[in-house]
């Protein structure tokens, strides 16, 4: 295989994996007894995530990525046919830390990035 054809055959299969602009969403809501994240990608199924971090600040650690939060941590990962759900139980959430959470979305080999969402444990559990 030549130069020429072997750049088109890698450009042609990475093509599917560069961040989309496609539109993804995070809904937090908080319960009394845990608080849930509600990540929805475009189409489904699709292969969601949930990364956390103490302050919302995001870095591109590939070019191939959407922009991540720096320093996160995951909370979860999973197979969705719907919506992508995590729940985390309040006792697990730090009272009156404030904490930014980015929902992630793998679909039909696209790759998006919700908005960050600031939340806090539900001071009432």
């Amino acid at each position: 295989m030549n130069r020429k054809a072997l750049v088109a055959t890698l450009v042609g299969l990475a093509a599917p994996l560069i961040a989309q602009d496609k539109p993804c969403d995070l809904v937090i809501d908080n319960f009394p007894v845990f608080v849930q994240f509600r990540v929805t990608g475009p189409q489904t199924p699709f292969f969601g995530g949930l990364i956390v971090a103490a302050n919302p600040t995001q870095q591109h650690f590939l070019q191939l990525l959407p922009p991540l939060l720096v320093d996160f941590v995951v909370v979860g990962t999973g197979f969705a046919q719907g919506d992508y759900i995590v729940r985390v139980e309040n006792a697990q959430i730090p009272l009156g830390v404030r904490l930014y959470a980015e929902g992630l979305v793998f679909d039909a080999g696209a790759i998006c990035g919700t908005p960050v969402r600031p939340f806090e444990g539900n001071p009432t559990r």
